[in-house]
Parts: C-alpha cells; sequence; structure tokens
C-alpha cells in the first residue's frame, strides 16, 4: 500500500534531481548561427546583379549626400515586388522609397554584376596607386641616409610611457 502513495507524492513534489537548473532547458537550440544584431536580412540577389544596404537617413534625418553618391555608382533601390512572396521581408510603405525593401534608415539595393566590377576596379586602382605613392616615399627617405626622416628601420624595442614607483612597505 505504502507504493501508491509514494507514487502520489512524487507527482506533487518533484525530486531534487528535477529541481537541478542544470536539468531544465531554459532556451531551445537553434539551427540558425549566430549573426552580428547589425547585420540586415536581404533576400538573395536576382540572377546577373549584386545588392547591398545603402544607408537614406540617420536618426531619422535623411542622409540625401551618401544616398545621391551611391546612386550615382549605380546603385538603385530594389523593389519589395520583385521577391518572392513567401520571403519576408521590411517594406517602406510611404515616402521618396514607397514599395522598396528597407529598415532602420537603409533601403536594400542592387547593380548589375559587370558594372560593380568597374566600380571594384577603380576603387582597387585608387587603393594601389596610393600605396605604391607610400612605398616610394618611403624608399625615397630611406635613399637619403641622413636627411629627411633618416633611414627608416623598423624597431622591435618597447620603452615604458613613465616610471611608476614602487611603494616600500618595509
Amino acid at each position: 500500500m505504502a507504493r501508491p502513495r509514494k507514487a502520489v507524492v512524487d507527482a506533487v513534489h518533484p525530486t531534487r534531481e528535477t529541481e537541478i537548473r542544470s536539468n531544465t532547458t531554459v532556451h531551445e537550440p537553434s539551427d540558425q548561427p549566430w549573426v552580428r544584431p547589425a547585420s540586415l536580412e536581404a533576400p538573395p540577389p536576382r540572377k546577373g546583379m549584386v545588392q547591398r544596404w545603402i544607408r537614406v537617413g540617420v536618426r531619422g534625418k535623411d542622409d540625401a549626400t551618401n544616398a545621391s553618391r551611391k546612386f550615382r555608382e549605380g546603385w538603385q533601390p530594389r523593389k519589395a515586388d520583385t521577391v518572392p512572396t513567401d520571403f519576408p521581408l521590411p517594406r517602406i510603405e510611404s515616402g521618396r522609397f514607397a514599395g522598396c525593401i528597407g529598415v532602420e534608415g537603409s533601403i536594400l539595393c542592387e547593380m548589375p554584376v559587370e558594372r560593380n566590377e568597374q566600380r571594384n576596379k577603380y576603387y582597387a586602382d585608387i587603393r594601389d596607386r596610393a600605396t605604391q605613392a607610400i612605398n616610394d616615399q618611403l624608399e625615397n627617405a630611406s635613399a637619403q641616409a641622413g636627411h629627411g626622416f633618416g633611414r627608416i628601420s623598423k624597431v622591435e624595442k618597447t620603452t615604458p610611457a613613465r616610471e611608476v614607483a614602487v611603494a616600500d612597505d618595509e
């Protein structure tokens, strides 16, 4: 007879093992990898296009300068009706970009792959010329030992910024 009573007690009062926090599931495991909160989800790009988020506003104010510059580069706002209906996306309902995909002061823009490659090459050329100019200046300064900067070399020595006096406890 003691057996049925114990079953009732167990149902009313949980055992210590079931009360241990490590045995409880606080959050369900997710199949989704962690992403930076600032990363915005976007639908897959259309065939032959690349896309990126363009800032059109900051703190509730329009950022016309940035938007205009990006539009001149060739970025065009992507309309929400170009995305399959099963893909959930934020849509701008009113204003200049009504009907476009947008969130938090940014809109999703797209550009043909070929034009994007030309744009990337342009900026890579600028970067390469600037890097070469810096390297040339360093070589010239190094060649003129005793003039200007003198010979430029890498020093792997650290020096303390200030000495800290240690209190003598004795």
